[in-house]
């Protein structure tokens, strides 16, 4: 496309669902299963009926009016019931055959998030396979339906044992499977990100002597191999740069495991397990910072699993590359929940970068992704500390936070290091964001067309370039003028 701006006009907002204990009989409203009708209810079924937000809502709760429809009256209703005073009511359905387990056993240990998990058609209507090894067990199914409840689960799934629940709510069936050997060829094998060469680079990562560096979102590694198990990591992150929560996610023939959080290390490595399951074979291996895009100095320094050493070998590039610039909203902000710590703030600790849109794009499309996304930033706006940088500053280099930081400690000289661009992109998503909602379109305008110029030069001129915006953008009548 020569010169031409395509534009794509889409909410970006993704969320993906949390997981909810069952109960014996569902409230009319609770979209999310959490026991409680509220104004979280209200904005699920407001993006459900919006499309676009891959939410999706029971049916039997959602029809709020009792019409037989699920629609915008149903919102009305569902507000004027929270609001109280307009005399609605709202019921409970009758028939509510639910999951009361559907999370993934690991270990012997239950996730925290579980309440009194159960199996069995006497409990819940559904039906149960265990698959030992791949084989049938019926004796361990048996076994779990009148034996699985919270707290004694360890005396039940073997330690060392690596488990999965899946379920079928259309034939009510949950199947277990668990692997309680690994192929006697398989041998523990760690790939020291150090110094192997049996992995690639994603994103903006970089090679050091003692790791991958992992600035920005989507920053990792990948590689294939004839592997099963659990996987660890182990990653660094160095916070005199930059308060940060560690956080990896380990993506598996596209499959996604539970977010990887290393919490504050203060330098000093630390080792997580990925809540994933691996069946013994051939997979990809994805490893990428999930993190919104507060830079510290964060490091890869191994990744340790089960398999055959002479299967391991680094990924080939997908065909073309797809390059995502924006703040919060591009690094998934709102995604996750916010962690009950006590301690946890901004927008680090709830995004996602696997569940963006621009991330799901590239998955669609077989491309490469790499990110330049930083909360609270703008094409002119500025945001940050220690130093304020606005995006168009910050897409050369990689990473002025932490090098001018190193400068200003003496730990380095001169400007900060610039990003080499040895691959170029071949779409960029340009997330326009309601930073700039202070800026007049006067300062905007040429900046963001300036912008634009400098992407053209340095990814070529028949670089796509997508403009993603939200509807009642700040700066939407400004981006006609960019587009002449």
């Amino acid at each position: 496309m020569k010169r031409g701006l395509s534009v794509f006009l889409a909410l970006i907002v993704l969320l993906s669902a949390l997981p909810f204990a069952a109960s014996a009989a569902k409230l009319i409203g609770d979209g999310n299963e959490d026991y409680i009708v509220n104004a979280k209810d209200v904005t699920i079924l407001r993006r459900c009926l919006a499309g676009g937000y891959g939410v999706t809502v029971d049916e039997r709760v959602s029809d709020t009016n009792g019409d037989g429809e699920i629609n915008a009256k149903d919102v009305t209703a569902l507000r004027r019931y929270l609001a109280g005073g307009f005399g609605t009511e709202l019921g409970t359905t009758a028939d509510a055959r639910q999951l009361y387990y559907t999370g993934a056993v690991t270990g012997g240990q239950l996730y925290a998030d579980l309440d009194e998990p159960r199996f069995g058609d006497v409990v819940c209507g559904y039906g149960l396979t265990v698959l030992v090894d791949g084989a049938e067990d019926a004796d361990s199914a048996a076994l779990l339906k009148e034996k699985i409840v919270s707290g004694n689960t360890e005396k039940i799934i073997p330690k060392g044992s690596y488990t999965k629940v899946t379920s079928d709510p259309d034939t009510m069936h949950i199947t277990v499977s668990t692997v309680k050997t690994l192929p006697a060829s398989y041998k523990e094998i760690t790939l020291n990100l150090r110094q192997d060469s049996k992995y690639r680079l994603l994103g903006r990562a970089e090679q050091l002597s003692d790791g991958v560096r992992c600035d920005w979102s989507a920053d990792g590694v990948e590689f294939t191999a004839d592997c099963g198990g659990l996987i660890r990591l182990t990653a660094s992150v160095n916070h005199e740069y930059w308060r940060n929560h560690l956080r990896f996610r380990v993506i598996v023939d596209g499959v996604l495991s539970d977010p990887i959080q290393f919490e504050e290390t203060n330098g000093e490595a630390r080792t997580l397990t990925a809540s994933l399951l691996v069946q013994p074979g051939k997979h990809t291996v994805r490893i990428i910072k999930d993190t919104s895009g507060d830079y510290a100095d964060d490091r890869l320094i191994s990744v340790t699993f089960s398999g055959k050493a002479d299967t391991v070998a680094p990924t080939q590039p997908r065909p073309k590359l797809l390059e995502v610039i924006g703040a919060s909203t591009a690094t998934g902000a709102g995604i996750l929940p916010t962690p009950d710590d006590g301690e946890s703030v901004g927008t680090n600790n709830t995004a996602t970068i696997a569940q963006t849109f621009g991330y799901l794009v590239a998955e669609e499309l077989n491309m490469d992704i790499t990110t330049v996304v930083k909360g609270s930033l703008g094409i002119v706006a500025r945001a940050g500390s220690p130093v304020k940088y606005n995006l168009p500053e910050l897409y050369e280099c990689k990473n002025r936070y932490r090098d001018d930081y190193s400068i200003k400690k003496g730990e380095k000289t001169g400007e900060p290091e610039r990003y080499g661009f040895e691959r170029k992109a071949d779409m960029i998503i340009l997330m326009i964001n309601e930073n700039d909602k202070t800026i007049s379109s006067e300062e905007w305008t040429p900046a963001t067309k300036a912008f634009i110029n400098r992407l053209r030069e340095i990814n070529g001129e028949d670089c796509t370039i997508l403009f993603l915006y939200y509807s009642g953008s700040a700066h939407k009548a400004d981006i006609a003028q960019v587009l002449k």
